[in-house]
């Protein structure tokens, strides 16, 4: 499928105007406004910039807006928050439709347990609403303004994912509008008169709300979205252990889960540590670095090789029984308890209960040395047996790029599997050479996950092609969007681009 080549945007903009009866705080073309969307803290190299800005207040102007954009064959990428690290950026140009305008929730079911929400929805919006029920939803590591749609229905890692999936399996159902500007809603919603309650009931239809979940706005833009909460837990408890060892952490932390002893197991490598952190960010400078040298910084910082902050929640009584157990268990492991810091309180033990964190991994990267704003993150999705392995064949490459191995990573359910994942945030995203440093090591470190067999959540184009599910996205997508207008530089790879 080739998409046709963008036409000039300026009837089109007479067209929005028009049909929206808007002024220029919500339709313009003004280069000022433009170039707000036109970065963010990621190193894709080409960024692009809108040509329009569109800010719709209803699903009805979201329509208007999809059928002008269809008939004028004008590019469209949809935006909730701005903070998706290089999913939401308009590299061909054409409409960047802002639903932050969007920004109600719609519904609380307490009897169901979902809500019902809208694009421009915040964490920081939804959090005192579910508070004063006595509800929780799964909030990630983010900034407070990121948007709950987005989150749930792109990647998703939230504080509850271990006790009950990734965000895209806590979705519903979604109100999408397609490009052609027809609007359709699944799972149990799809009936007139049902509410959003459940998923799939529809046999012999297939799950049609996962088809839109994750395609990052290229089958169209998911104007509601039906999300799972759940009552607050009566009591948390959270402890920290450091591990010699990535095996060693990974068989104990598989033993802890396994055995339902913790709910929640957050794991950073050392270089997350405030020691190292303040020790030797003004010496990490993008240079490249080869092994003994990073030996030689790592010997400076005490900190285990792994460190983990494991969670329990629920009765109190339960929760002190299961603590009892994670000590003896994190003992039998050789693991070393440490302490738990302020930020770490407030970092884990608020989001359970309702509130978002003050303190996001952004502003503690702010504090630190040569930071100069970047922040990317390479996830993938490995069964723990593989973090040794991945952790081996990366800490070289990101040396030789002048980043030490900084990572992350959240268990599934049962430690089934894990994200295990780098975080990247020594670059300035200004910087084109930079960026380019950046690009590299990803491309390198993509790599050797692969020849790992770990899957990425979030693959090249080179590699989504290959995949065995890739011939029926590429048909659902000619049918949905025969002239590839939306976000194409996300959905290239349907296009037959690289």
């Amino acid at each position: 499928m080739n998409r046709d080549p963008i036409p000039s945007t300026e009837p089109l903009y007479r067209d929005l105007v028009a049909g929206l009866g808007a002024d220029e705080a919500r339709v313009s073309n003004k280069r000022a406004q433009l170039l707000l969307y036109s970065r963010d803290f990621s190193a894709v190299l080409d960024k692009g910039m809108p040509q329009l800005l569109v800010m719709p207040r209803s699903v009805e102007e979201v329509q208007e807006i999809l059928r002008s954009a269809h008939a004028h064959r004008t590019p469209v990428v949809p935006y909730s928050a701005g903070l998706g690290l290089g999913t939401w950026l308009p590299r061909e140009g054409g409409v960047m439709v802002d639903l932050r305008k969007m920004n109600q929730l719609l519904e609380v079911n307490e009897e169901c347990l979902y809500i019902l929400v809208e694009p421009g929805l915040s964490y920081a919006q939804l959090s005192s609403e579910l508070v004063k029920r006595g509800l929780v939803c799964s909030i990630p590591d983010a900034p407070p303004a990121v948007s709950v749609l987005a989150n749930h229905t792109v990647f998703g890692y939230g504080s509850f994912m271990q006790e009950y999936g990734l965000g895209p399996e806590l979705v519903l159902g979604v109100e999408v509008v397609l490009p052609g500007g027809e609007v359709i809603r699944t799972g149990s919603a799809a009936m007139a008169g049902s509410s959003w309650h459940s998923r799939q009931v529809f046999s012999p239809l297939p799950d049609l709300t996962g088809l839109f979940l994750g395609a990052c706005g290229t089958l169209g833009i998911i104007t509601k979205a039906a999300i799972r909460v759940y009552p607050a837990p009566e009591n948390v408890a959270y402890r920290k252990f450091g591990f010699k060892g990535v095996q060693r952490a990974a068989t104990a932390v598989r033993e802890l889960s396994r055995a339902r002893t913790v709910d929640r197991v957050s794991g950073f490598s050392w270089f997350f540590s405030r020691e190292a952190r303040d020790t030797l960010s003004d010496r990490i400078t993008g240079e490249s670095l080869t092994m003994e040298q990073l030996g030689a910084l790592r010997n400076e910082v005490s900190t285990p090789e792994f460190f983990f902050y494991m969670g329990i929640h629920g009765l109190k009584r339960d929760v002190d029984a299961r603590e009892k157990t994670l000590i003896e268990v994190a003992a039998h492991h050789e693991a070393i308890e440490m302490e738990m810091t302020a930020d770490d309180r407030e970092k884990y033990h608020s989001v359970v209960q309702g509130k978002p964190q003050a303190l996001s991994e952004l502003a503690i990267l702010g504090r630190k040395g040569k930071y100069e704003g970047g922040y990317e993150s390479l996830v993938t999705h490995a069964p723990l047996s593989k973090w040794s392995a991945l952790y081996d064949r990366w800490n070289p490459i990101a040396a030789a790029h002048g980043h030490p191995l900084a990572i992350n990573t959240k268990l599934f359910p049962h430690g089934r599997f894990s994200s295990f994942r780098f975080i990247i945030s020594y670059f300035n995203p200004d910087d084109l050479a930079d960026r380019q440093r950046i690009t590299a090591m990803k491309g390198e470190l993509e790599k050797a996950a692969m020849a790992e067999g770990v899957p990425l959540a979030g693959a090249p184009a080179s590699v989504l092609k290959q995949l065995a599910s890739y011939p029926v996205y590429r048909a659902v997508k000619q049918a949905l969007d025969p002239h590839g207008i939306m976000h194409p530089a996300m959905g290239e790879w349907a296009e037959g681009g690289q």
